[in-house]
């Protein structure tokens, strides 16, 4: 089972001016309180599969995998256990978005503008999965990929566009001779 919109948000510091220090990480994992409640729902949904005829008749069930001293002063499937259980096991797929986030200039939790461009630095663009603001609900791979085409159509379209001002320029200048 995956939360695929988890609302708990983490932070990332830099830790210097050097390009090569090691950034400060919190994913803050389960931070908000709806996203163990999300994954106690999640099991109650699973259970209810093994009740139905498709599940009964391969004989799909949950398969209970105690650890001794973890959860186990809680009643077994009680909404307290998963709760616990999840506290301790729940995983994350690494699928981490939005530390320079995409948006209005205006908006002060932007990082880069509409053309992937760091506000306030020249020449300098962000294009990977970092610029999204919401986890999509999949892999983040394919929409990496489009957003790294996407931003290499952009500089190709700013690369010929500025030539062409060039070009223009010089012959104006040219015919002013």
């Amino acid at each position: 089972m995956i939360l695929l919109q988890p609302r708990s948000k983490g932070y990332l510091w830099l830790s210097g001016k050097s390009p090569f220090s090691s950034p400060f990480i919190d994913p803050r994992y389960l931070s908000h309180p709806e996203d163990i409640e999300d994954f106690v729902r999640g099991i109650r949904f699973m259970r209810l599969l093994e009740q139905t005829e498709a599940w009964k008749s391969i004989g799909a069930t949950l398969v209970r995998h105690d650890v001794p001293g973890h959860c186990s002063e809680q009643i077994y499937d009680s909404d307290n256990y998963w709760r616990c259980i999840g506290r301790h096991f729940l995983s994350t797929a690494y699928h981490f978005v939005g530390t320079c986030r995409m948006g209005s200039v205006n908006d002060p939790s932007v990082v880069v503008d509409s053309r992937l461009r760091v506000i306030g630095i020249k020449n300098l663009r962000v294009a990977d999965a970092s610029v999204m603001r919401y986890l999509p609900s999949g892999h983040t791979n394919a929409p990496a990929m489009m957003i790294g085409e996407k931003a290499a159509e952009m500089i190709r379209r700013d690369r010929t566009h500025r030539y062409n001002i060039l070009t223009r320029i010089d012959s104006i200048k040219y015919f002013m001779d």
